[in-house]
């Protein structure tokens, strides 16, 4: 046999006895809600099966690991090809960071509020002594805010657009890229 048919047969000895990969679970979006209570809409949602086992492992050894959710509102004008109206913006950075003395995690969101353009509004939510079931719950999260009036809403309605940043994730074990999830969703006055 000569040198490179004997290493073709290696090779492909080699993929045939590597155990075939568990297709693993995708995240997705879940409960995408916008209700109207009152005048205000009010949004949120839920990933599941945002976690990998190499995210687990990192939030458990102490380093932290952040989920980023995005929310926006964009209202289409009647003219095509017209650009889109951003009516409002929020993106939510979940971070975990695990403290093995306690075991525990230390919480933290932070938000980044863009309103039809205005200057962004930065507020902070933490929170501490967590258990791994409440961090997963916390971190997963994108809680109900206030996104508009019924006012502000164009009459011809809008577009909700959710995303979460999941973390990175190499492709072909070369290229980074990142774990995306989206979903979106109609609103009518």
């Amino acid at each position: 046999m000569r040198l490179a048919e004997r290493t073709l047969a290696i090779a492909v000895a080699v993929l045939l006895a590597m155990p075939a990969a568990a297709e693993p679970v995708q995240p997705r979006i879940v409960e995408l809600r916008a209700d109207w209570r009152g005048d205000e809409l009010f949004v949120g949602y839920r990933v599941v099966d945002g976690f990998t086992e190499e995210s687990l492992e990192r939030a458990r050894s102490g380093m932290p690991f952040t989920i980023r959710h995005s929310l926006e509102l964009v209202a289409k004008w009647i003219v095509p090809l017209w650009p889109s109206q951003t009516l409002d913006a929020v993106r939510v950075d979940s971070t975990a960071i695990h403290d093995s003395l306690t075991r525990t995690y230390q919480l933290e969101r932070r938000w980044v509020r863009r309103h039809r353009g205005e200057s962004p509004i930065e507020n902070r939510e933490a929170r501490s002594g967590a258990t791994e079931a409440e961090m997963r719950a916390w971190i997963q999260e994108f809680p109900d805010i206030v996104l508009c009036s019924r006012e502000e809403l164009p009459e011809r309605g809008a577009t909700l657009r959710a995303e979460s940043v999941l973390g990175r994730r190499w492709i072909w074990y070369v290229v980074p890229g990142s774990r995306r999830v989206d979903l979106t969703r109609r609103i009518e006055r």
